[in-house]
């Protein structure tokens, strides 16, 4: 029966009358080297109280770690991952139970911001109309390529360069800058193309025969259809001119 444990440097912890090499479970070295009893809640401690617990004991109630103290459950700020509490990100009041970066609510001054279902932010303001849509007092990021929604999942209008269908965006012809209903039924063109707005179509160059070809000082250049033969349109277009400049030198 031991009182102390100074001759068996290999067994060196005493707790009641047994030498050991290490302190049991539920026990920690205290002074003069004899073992004392970690809180309940602890499995092993690095001292007497609930705040000094190295691992918690997972068939128990206490059976979480946060930090150095075991709990029945994480509080309101953290998520759990394991058996282990991880605090949620600053911004986030509480968070998804995956994610220190995934909020699911936010404090009173802020909106949650809903970039995903895994990528949930807290801010301060939502770019409505501009990629987001608020609804209520949460901010939802529209569909792809979408400016305008009215909801995550319905855009209303795209981003140049698209059009909606069925509350997506796709893709408009490469030959247009936007478009509407269709991909080839285009509003402007893009680059150098010619737009004839009787068609909604974009071209290199204008049917020298049907249409006549316009470069307006917006730099919208344009291809208007006519029903008067493209060379009598020029004959007449020179005659105009000649005549206005017979009646300037009169």
């Amino acid at each position: 029966m031991c009182k102390t444990c100074a001759s068996t440097p290999s067994t060196p912890y005493l707790q009641g009358t047994t030498c050991y090499s290490n302190c049991p479970e539920r026990y920690f070295a205290g002074a003069n080297n004899v073992c004392q009893p970690c809180a309940a809640t602890c499995l092993t401690c690095s001292g007497s109280l609930a705040s000094n617990c190295l691992t918690c004991d997972v068939l128990s109630t206490h059976k979480y770690k946060s930090g150095t103290s075991c709990l029945t459950a994480c509080t309101s700020n953290q998520y759990l991952l394991g058996n282990t509490c991880y605090y949620c990100s600053l911004s986030c009041l509480t968070c998804n139970s995956s994610s220190a970066f995934d909020c699911t609510s936010c404090r009173v001054s802020e909106i949650l911001i809903r970039e995903s279902s895994t990528n949930n932010q807290c801010g301060t303001s939502c770019s409505n109309g501009n990629g987001y849509v608020l609804i209520s007092t949460d901010c939802y990021k529209c569909p792809s390529n979408c400016q305008t929604c009215s909801s995550s999942s319905f855009c209303t209008q795209c981003y140049p360069g698209f059009f909606a269908s069925g509350g997506a965006c796709s893709t408009c012809s490469s030959n247009c800058g936007t478009c509407t209903g269709t991909a080839t039924h285009c509003l402007t063109c893009n680059n150098s193309y010619y737009i004839n707005y009787a068609t909604h179509q974009c071209k290199a160059t204008c049917d020298t025969a049907t249409e006549i070809a316009f470069n307006h000082a917006n730099q919208t250049n344009e291809c208007k259809t006519t029903s008067v033969p493209h060379c009598l349109v020029l004959v007449n277009s020179a005659r105009s001119q000649a005549t206005s400049s017979t009646i300037q030198a009169e």
